[in-house]
């Protein structure tokens, strides 16, 4: 029985077998007579089993014998050969920019390897590059991100290990961003020194076998590189605004070095890590800018409450979901007029609507507002439009408005007052025992500072008023932040002296040794308030300091509608009297018995003997700090 014989492919088959692609191809004409003929470097359009076609400068000759072949393949084919092709049609392109050749192989088998080889390679890449693209995951922090993409690049070059390299601030020094390996974590790369600091100058590829015995290299400089680096490869990410985005440092190929085609690989893995790089970097730059705007938001404790257009909330920060009641998020979204309808509310609820309907700002002090649970609270309250400007720095569509309220109930009032003496968190832990807030006093120990500028009466004298009244605001501010700052209370200015207290209202093991340590912060900080009084020509101030420790029947004197925290008892009057004794024994910081005693262990003092003083019948020991030069 014969065989029939096959048919030839339908046009629709034939055009259903070639892959329309574009790769790099080198074609030279092969063959008798060709001699040096010149080589062209173009790109293919159609691809089969059989052949294909590509775009050439000249009008190639129908049978003409050509070599071909693609980037990445080298190796496979013999040095100076080639893929064989026989030219089969020419014309010319629709573009009229050269010829569209037809080829077909002449040997469809080193055809074959040749291109499963570039599809090898192809297939190498791409799996390389998804690979770096999935290293990047929402919410991810930059540094975990350049974790992820040096164990890929790892994967992907076969190689022990990959380290990305970025720029600090002044972009002179490239640094391992973090990483697990420690001993990493203060590398850094300078460029143009040693072997790895020369791929940053040269902006290129540097692939080294051996690199300890490269002339490029430099110990002091390429740290990185230990005897047992068998190859490295840097890479160089893409530049912005003239300078590259970082360095790409793989190092030790797994088997053999790294070759030409990990060469090419390399590059494109940098390339694509430029790109995830400044995705990651501004995707935690906008994370950064609105966690940052959320925290500010957060602290405030005013109560902001945002709404759109239609009078419907949109947002509520940490205060206002406490101060309304509010429940995030079923309350977001509902008109303000239907979440706060009680009949008291309305005041409020008008504020909004006015701001919707002028676009202008509205403000109500001490209004009364009737929470959902019942409670009535006292609010100053500030209606106003938002502002959505476009490029060109136009007005667009009212977006919609604000509400700020300040709750000037009974307990925001003691707060505002307590920090008029206190450190805030002084404050707040005050705050969290009420029964201090009430009149009356009660018995403590505590330790007291005064300080009094020397010669003010005669300063003042010499003074015009008003430059009188700057040169305290320029001393008061900076000696009360550095009582704060111990965490001492400043129970009250008399004149120029400052009374301070610390241990109470909260007591504290260390009040002693607290209050000397703010005198002494004192001193220092004079010195930088008699510079800027010097630069405005006002006198110079010199202070003295009394500390004593004892016991002070301390508390709130006055009424409910207005009161101070103060402290009374022998300890004040004394600690009074030793501030006016530095002025006799020229010292500029003098302390009681008790005071010396908890202190004396940490700071030094001198004893300066047994003195007379106002209120007291029998002489008191004095003490005097040793202030460092």
């Amino acid at each position: 029985m014969k065989k029939k014989p096959s048919k030839s492919p339908s046009p629709a088959q034939r055009q259903t077998e070639r892959l329309t692609i574009s790769l790099p191809i080198t074609v030279q004409a092969s063959g008798a007579g060709s001699g040096r003929a010149a080589k062209e470097v173009t790109t293919t359009v159609n691809l089969s089993r059989t052949g294909l076609s590509f775009i050439g400068r000249k009008k190639y000759e129908d049978g003409s014998k050509l070599r071909a072949a693609f980037k990445g393949t080298e190796a496979l084919l013999r040095r100076g050969a080639g893929i064989p092709l026989v030219v089969m049609r020419v014309f010319r392109s629709q573009t009229g920019n050269g010829y569209i050749v037809g080829a077909r192989f002449e040997d469809e088998c080193l055809a074959g390897l040749a291109l499963v080889e570039l599809l090898r390679a192809q297939m190498r890449t791409s799996i390389a590059l998804l690979d770096i693209i999935q290293a990047i995951s929402p919410g991810a922090e930059v540094g975990q991100v350049i974790g992820n993409i040096c164990r890929a690049t790892e994967r992907a070059l076969e190689s022990e290990k990959a380290l990305l390299f970025l720029p600090d601030r002044d972009r002179k020094l490239f640094r391992e961003p973090g990483g697990n390996d420690s001993s990493l974590n203060t590398f850094s790369i300078k460029p143009g020194k040693g072997l790895l600091g020369s791929s940053i100058t040269a902006k290129h590829l540097l692939s080294v076998s051996s690199p300890a015995s490269d002339s490029r290299f430099q110990p002091k400089w390429d740290t990185l590189l230990t005897p047992e680096t068998r190859s490295v490869l840097c890479v160089p990410l893409e530049e912005e605004k003239g300078h590259p985005l970082g360095l790409l440092v793989i190092l030790n190929k797994r088997y053999g070095t790294f070759s030409p085609e990990d060469e090419e690989l390399g590059s494109a893995v940098a390339r694509q890590i430029s790109a995830v790089l400044r995705e990651a970097v501004l995707f935690e730059t906008i994370n950064h800018i609105k966690n940052f705007n959320e925290r500010i938001l957060g602290s405030i404790a005013n109560s902001v409450i945002t709404f759109d257009k239609d009078g419907k909330v949109t947002s509520a920060n940490r205060a206002a979901v406490k101060t309304f009641n509010l429940n995030v998020p079923a309350d977001i979204g509902k008109e303000i007029s239907s979440l706060f309808h009680q009949k008291p509310n309305t005041l409020l609820v008008s504020l909004a609507d006015g701001v919707l309907k002028t676009q202008r700002r509205k403000t109500s002090f001490d209004v009364r507002f009737l929470r959902n649970d019942g409670a009535n609270l006292s609010l100053n309250l500030t209606a106003m439009p938002l502002t959505d400007q476009t490029a060109d720095g136009t007005q667009s569509e009212f977006p919609g408005g604000l509400l700020v309220a300040e709750d000037i109930t009974q307990e925001q009032r003691y707060m505002s007052t307590l920090c008029r003496y206190l450190a805030r968190e002084v404050a707040e832990q005050v705050m969290e025992d009420k029964d201090k807030l009430k009149l009356g006093g009660n018995r403590a120990d505590a330790t007291i500072l005064m300080a009094d500028i020397r010669n003010f009466t005669t300063i003042s004298e010499q003074m015009d008023p008003k430059d009188l009244m700057d040169m305290l605001n320029t001393y008061f501010p900076r000696m009360i932040n550095v009582i704060f700052r111990h965490h001492g209370m400043v129970d009250k200015l008399i004149g120029d002296a400052i009374l301070a207290v610390f241990g109470v209202p909260i007591f504290r093991d260390d009040d002693a040794l607290r209050a000397v340590q703010a005198a002494l912060d004192m001193r220092k900080e004079l010195v930088h308030v008699n510079k800027d009084l010097a630069r405005k020509n006002y006198a110079q101030l010199e202070i003295g300091i009394g500390i004593t420790s004892g016991t002070v029947i301390s508390g709130n004197i006055g009424s409910e509608r207005r009161m101070d925290f103060t402290v009374i008892g022998d300890p004040v009057n004394l600690a009074a009297r030793l501030e006016s004794l530095t002025k006799d024994v020229h010292r500029k910081i003098l302390i009681n018995d008790r005071v010396r005693q908890a202190v004396e262990k940490v700071i030094p003092c001198e004893a300066l003997g047994m003195f007379n003083v106002k209120g007291k019948k029998e002489e008191v020991p004095v003490f005097s700090v040793n202030i460092p030069e």
